[in-house]
Order: C-alpha cells, then structure tokens, then sequence
C-alpha cells in the first residue's frame, strides 16, 4: 500500500516543499509494518521536475510500477512512474488524469489511459483521453472525452470488455 505523508499546507497548492517541507511518498505493508520512503518531494524550476502532491496512485497489474500526478502547468499536471524494481522515479508526460489498464487481459493490459489538454490547430483546446503505451514510450492513439461519472464503464470498454 501506498500513502503520502507531509507537513501541513501554507498557500498555494502547487508549491512543493524541500528538506522538513518536503512531502513523502511512502510504502507499507499491508499489516502495517515496513513502512519506507519511496519518495521526498521537491521543487524543481521546471514543472516536470517538482515532486509532491502525490495523486491519482496507481498500480500495474504486477505491482512494479507506480503512476501518479504531481502539479504541473497551469492547464495540466505531470505524470510520473515509480519502477519499485529500479527504485528510481521518472516524469512520463504532461497529463490531468489517468487510468492504468491493470484489469485489461490483452493487448492492452498495463498501458494508460491519460487525460491530456491540446490545442486544435485554428484556436481553441480540448482535454480528451489517449492511449499511452509504456513500453514504447509512445502515444497509440484517442480514447476520446470522457465524463468522471462514466470513467469505470469507459474503461472496460477500453479493455474490451
């Protein structure tokens, strides 16, 4: 299981802490025992660098990855992936929201489903769901716009099912 453990927020949501301030991501074992950090927050000058607020936790079906959001830009935040194999952290893309297709059974078991804001060519934005495949790195393709209220369903559809 995890958790996020930190100091008391002063002011703005998006602001990360370092040192005392700093927001963890923590690990614990389903009994309780074996807590450990997996990650400190921290700032960064560059928003896919700034680590806290720790959201949206997600595993893949394996349990070896850990995706989750961080605040990020004014109309998106950033999503990131914790390898527990690798210890290590990394920033994947910009993104506000995001499902791990960790129920899937085929092609399509472990990639995520992320909400991403995009401007059409001639004015104007959008913020639909696109398939992300982890493994290449790579965008598949749209999912389309999807209603919260309706995201469970969507995403067994997503799936196949």
């Amino acid at each position: 299981m995890v958790f996020t453990r930190g100091p008391a927020k002063k002011g703005n949501d998006d602001e990360c802490g370092n040192g005392d301030a700093a927001e963890l991501l923590m690990r614990v074992n389903a009994d309780g025992s074996g807590e450990t950090v997996l990650l400190r927050g921290r700032e960064g000058k560059k928003p896919e660098e700034r680590l806290c607020g720790f959201t949206n936790k997600q595993f893949t079906s394996d349990g070896r990855l850990l995706y989750f959001l961080t605040p990020g830009w004014a109309t998106s935040g950033a999503l990131h992936v914790y390898d527990f194999n690798a210890k290590a952290e990394r920033f994947v893309v910009d993104a506000s929201g995001l499902v791990v297709l960790s129920a899937c059974k085929k092609e399509h078991k472990d990639r995520v489903a992320i909400q991403r804001h995009k401007y059409f060519v001639f004015g104007g934005s959008y913020d639909w769901y696109w398939l992300y495949d982890p493994r290449t790195k790579k965008e598949v393709g749209p999912l389309g716009e999807v209603d919260d209220k309706d995201l469970a369903k969507q995403t067994e559809q997503w799936c196949g099912g």
